[in-house]
């Protein structure tokens, strides 16, 4: 696989989890509104006249939060994978293309994800955690899309 596809490989993969995330981060904060009013969705409440008020601020929230964690922390680990992916030679084997070190943070944050299931966070908290990572690794995808589209050009020169 060739510098230019080991990146964006890295984008779709980071792409296909925000959106699940999100998914995952909607359903549970519009649960929070009609079924599970826990701690945090009735202090947002406090606020609004309406549920589904306070599940847009929960939402607007994990938005915000992810927008910042996306340009401000992963964009630096999007650099870092990009120059290691470029230090690769072509035909880059999938099996090199992470390290183990990333592959184990990646478990680690599947096993951190799996673990709010199980301590009984409110709905409410964890689809604002969701929306926010979603976010972050959205913005991250579209890093790695842009850092391939500019290698691209880049090699057409």
């Amino acid at each position: 696989m060739s510098h230019v596809k080991a990146i964006i490989l890295s984008g779709v993969i980071w792409f296909v989890v925000s959106l699940q995330l999100l998914w995952k981060g909607m359903n549970y904060t519009l649960v929070s509104a009609v079924e599970e009013k826990g701690a945090f969705f009735s202090f947002i409440e406090n606020f609004v006249s309406e549920p589904v008020q306070a599940s847009l601020i929960i939402v607007a929230i994990g938005v915000l939060v992810g927008i910042l964690k996306g340009q401000f922390v992963l964009a630096k680990t999007v650099k870092r994978v990009i120059r290691r992916i470029l230090t690769l030679q072509n035909p880059i084997p999938f099996k090199k293309l992470y390290t183990r070190g990333y592959v184990f943070l990646l478990l680690g944050m599947m096993l951190l994800g799996l673990s709010m299931r199980f301590i009984g966070l409110p709905f409410a908290i964890r689809g604002c955690i969701d929306i926010a990572i979603g976010f972050a690794l959205l913005s991250g995808s579209f890093q790695y899309f842009r850092g391939a589209f500019f290698l691209s050009l880049e090699l057409k020169r």
